[in-house]
């Protein structure tokens, strides 16, 4: 086989390379970069200043609350409207208030249990009469 070897005469000028592929303008079009997507694969919201506000609040209010910590009605009542805080309140306060009502029961059903034992004589406080051991009462005396 031949070999074919290009002699600088037979190349082609860098004008005329030039000339065969025109360079595209420096004013092209940027390049448009993609969305970023969050993990669970949504785009992130775009907060006003006023939103952001709203939630360095609800951190000034509870400062050791992280963003994990936060239950997911007060994101649900954010998105109806309410500010973060607010939301946050009424949250504690429903939670509080099912607390505060399982503890009732359960002290209503202590103190009844225990009114119950006081009421009732068992079977050791019964007032029926102790039969008599002979061989006990010999010893007694």
């Amino acid at each position: 086989m031949e070999e074919m070897i290009l002699h600088e005469e037979d190349r082609p000028a860098a004008s005329e390379q030039t000339a065969a592929e025109p360079e595209l303008p420096d004013t092209a079009a940027p390049e448009e970069t993609e969305p970023q997507v969050t993990e669970d694969g949504t785009e992130p919201e775009e907060f006003t200043e006023a939103e952001l506000a709203a939630w360095e609040e609800l951190r000034a209010e509870y400062p050791a609350l992280t963003a994990e910590d936060i239950p997911e009605d007060v994101f649900r009542l954010v998105s109806e409207g309410e500010t973060p805080v607010h939301a946050m309140r009424r949250v504690e306060l429903t939670q509080l208030r099912a607390e505060n009502r399982a503890l009732k029961q359960r002290l209503l059903a202590a103190e009844t249990a225990q009114t119950n034992r006081l009421r009732t004589p068992g079977s050791m406080l019964g007032r029926a009469a102790v039969p008599t051991d002979a061989f006990l009462a010999g010893l007694e005396m």
